[in-house]
């Protein structure tokens, strides 16, 4: 009897929980903070974007080895130039410099390096998508930290250049650090280092002056051309502030007349006079570290600019 009563008791359990509908357990779900988008990535996401220098190889001192194209098929050579030689650098006194494998332009917690030179450079054979012709838009990219000293004056820093510079001939375009010039006879104005964008429109440079150069500041600078006119833009980031602060700088003039492509001239990263090619010694060296150089076939939006500042985080 007593097995009777408890094999009706369990059938009368298992009948009263066939009502219930069994709901499950629902953990609790925590969302976290959307991450900064990754630089490479973010770079490397733009549909014009045709050549990307990360300028990221593994450390080594003086010339030799490739400086990778991450995007294209236009690799560059690490190339080292006597600055004893004509190149205009007050720095003729020091050996010149070729560190790849250096720390990166902001802090970050990514283990991303740059390249610092004063003397070194990178040669990228010359290719038409580098040098387009004057109804084509572009744009030029690079992050730099300037290291000379802050007193300098009177002396042109190139951190990008493909240019064709002899007599008459003026072509191509170049990022610049250097003084102000009268735009009519090249004399100098104001001797203090600017930043400046020129693009060439066949018979003279269209120069655009930014603000004075922070030496010992990460900053990013964009040349961008939309066939009309051409557009400097600066970030000057703070890295002891991680990233928290930065003021832009924008700036546009016009292009009057033709700007016809660099005649066949290759693209210097970290000097200048890119029509100065071997036995010859190319001018103006970059005196800091540079990373990040990338170009474009489009002039970069506001927008896209603002991306890539935010992604600067994770150099």
């Amino acid at each position: 009897m007593d097995h009777w009563l408890l094999a009706l008791t369990l059938l009368s359990v298992a009948a009263m929980l066939s009502c219930f509908r069994f709901a499950g357990c629902v953990l609790p779900t925590y969302h976290s903070a959307p991450e900064t988008p990754d630089y490479g990535d973010t770079v490397k996401g733009e549909t014009s974007l045709l050549a990307y220098w990360r300028l990221g190889e593994p450390p080594r001192t003086g010339p030799g080895g490739t400086a990778a194209d991450e995007k294209g098929g236009n690799p560059g050579t690490y190339l080292l130039a006597d600055l004893m030689a004509g190149t205009q650098s007050s720095e003729t006194a020091h050996p010149p410099i070729l560190q790849t494998g250096q720390p990166g332009l902001v802090v970050t917690t990514l283990p991303r390096t740059s390249v610092r030179v004063n003397g070194g450079y990178v040669s990228v054979p010359y290719s038409a998508v580098l040098n387009p012709p004057a109804d084509k838009q572009f744009s030029v990219e690079a992050w730099v930290h300037p290291e000379w000293s802050p007193g300098e004056t009177d002396l042109f820093r190139c951190v990008v250049a493909s240019r064709e510079d002899t007599g008459a001939n003026k072509y191509g375009y170049i990022l610049y650090a250097g003084p102000v010039l009268d735009p009519a006879t090249f004399a100098t104005t104001d001797p203090t280092m600017h930043w400046q964008a020129w693009v060439g429109d066949g018979t003279t440079w269209q120069m655009l002056v930014g603000p004075p150069v922070a030496v010992g500041q990460a900053t990013y600078l964009l040349l961008t051309y939309d066939g009309f006119s051409q557009t400097l833009t600066l970030d000057a980031i703070d890295a002891n502030t991680d990233m928290s602060t930065y003021a832009r700088w924008v700036g546009t003039g016009t292009i009057y007349g033709q700007n016809p492509p660099a005649a066949a001239k290759p693209l210097y990263i970290g000097m200048g006079a890119t029509e100065i090619l071997p036995p010859g010694q190319p001018m103006y060296p970059f005196l800091g570290s540079l990373q990040e150089v990338a170009f474009y076939d489009k002039a970069l939006t506001p927008s896209q600019v603002s991306d890539h500042v935010t992604a600067a985080g994770t150099l």
